[in-house]
């Protein structure tokens, strides 16, 4: 919902999600995303990831794929 966006919920579910892998012993996190989502990017390179993959034509709208990976490290608690 646009009223929702913004607020941070999804910085704090990505952070959680990469604790989590983290937890598991995870040494990487990968995801893909559409090359239209601007903010979407954003919020991954903003947490670390970075582009190391592209799908064509990915989804429906014809829209391309980035595929993104970020190296998870070990929290100093």
């Amino acid at each position: 919902l646009p009223a929702l966006r913004r607020g941070g919920l999804g910085r704090a579910l990505l952070a959680r999600a990469m604790a989590q892998a983290l937890d598991l012993r995870a040494l990487s996190m990968f995801l893909e995303v559409s090359v239209e989502n601007a903010a979407a990017r954003a919020l991954y390179e903003s947490a670390g990831f970075a582009v190391v993959g592209r799908r064509p034509r990915y989804y429906e709208d014809g829209a391309d794929a980035l595929v993104m990976r970020a190296g998870l490290l070990p929290r100093a608690d």
